[in-house]
């Protein structure tokens, strides 16, 4: 179990260091409420993004501790922060893709979360796909490629990783 107070600007890249190494089996850390509503946001949020998806595929569950409100500190900062407990998974939450794929997969959707899937996917390029090969893929997975990236769920986005390895294999 590891415990601590984290700063922002350094959040994500500790939480996937130590969520990555499985010795850690919890976590009790206090972020700012920005934070915790961006790992607890539900698709379709302005807050639904890569660091959402990453507590979701490695994190069994998260529970808010305490709201502590600046002059809960000394000396007080200028935002309010959360107290979480995060529970890491015993397995990950699908057999494919790993982990590293899913990764892939979730960052070029979100690259351009503000177009459309079909969109976004070709013009991200470490797919280095076509439009017909994503439009392929997201047909595939059995999504609409005018929705956006922020309103697919986990299960969505492992379907699409899936079908976009098929679809550049092929």
């Amino acid at each position: 179990v590891a415990a601590g107070n984290l700063p922002y600007q350094i959040t994500a890249p500790l939480l996937e260091k130590l969520l990555g190494d499985p010795q850690c089996r919890a976590l009790v850390i206090t972020v700012q409420k920005e934070v915790a509503e961006r790992l607890t946001a539900e698709p379709g949020g302005k807050d639904y993004g890569p660091l959402t998806l990453f507590c979701c595929y490695n994190v069994a569950a998260i529970e808010t501790i305490v709201r502590l409100s600046p002059g809960d500190f000394l000396p007080p900062p200028q935002v309010d922060s959360v107290a979480l407990k995060l529970v890491r998974r015993t397995a990950p939450p699908f057999a494919q893709p790993d982990a590293a794929q899913f990764s892939h997969t979730v960052r070029a959707a979100f690259n351009h979360r503000r177009k459309s899937l079909v969109t976004g996917l070709t013009h991200a390029p470490q797919l280095g796909l076509s439009r017909e090969q994503v439009a392929a893929a997201v047909v595939r997975a059995g999504l609409d490629g005018q929705r956006r990236a922020e309103t697919l769920t986990m299960d969505e986005l492992a379907r699409l990783a899936l079908a976009l390895r098929q679809v550049k294999c092929a």
